[in-house]
């Protein structure tokens, strides 16, 4: 992995056999990231999804990122999910913007969310 700040701004490049989530992950806890967003584009030799059950109010996965994806194949087929993970098979460039603060999360005990 690569990658530039530009102010709160980052520019993120990885190469081909590097996890997504899991480097993304590295550069927040080297950079001392709490709270941000990004978007980026790439592609995947291999990548896993999951999904929101609301019934159990629970991710699959309990990913530690919120991403969402959609993934293509050659036939033009697209899933989408929560991205779990996946595995860059030629490059993929990310851009990250940092907030200010760490923005947080609690639990709305009246929704169950």
């Amino acid at each position: 992995m690569r990658y530039s700040a530009l102010g709160t701004n980052y520019v993120i490049r990885l190469d081909a056999g590097e996890k997504v989530v899991e480097s993304l992950l590295y550069l927040c806890e080297r950079e001392g990231i709490g709270s941000g967003f990004f978007n980026g584009l790439g592609a995947a030799g291999e990548a896993e999804l999951g999904h929101f059950d609301p019934s159990s109010n629970d991710y699959y996965g309990k990913p530690f990122i919120h991403a969402h994806a959609a993934l293509g194949d050659k036939t033009f087929a697209v899933r989408g999910g929560h991205l779990r993970e996946a595995v860059v098979s030629v490059t993929c460039e990310v851009t990250l913007t940092r907030f200010r603060d760490d923005i947080g999360r609690k639990k709305d005990e009246a929704k169950g969310t």
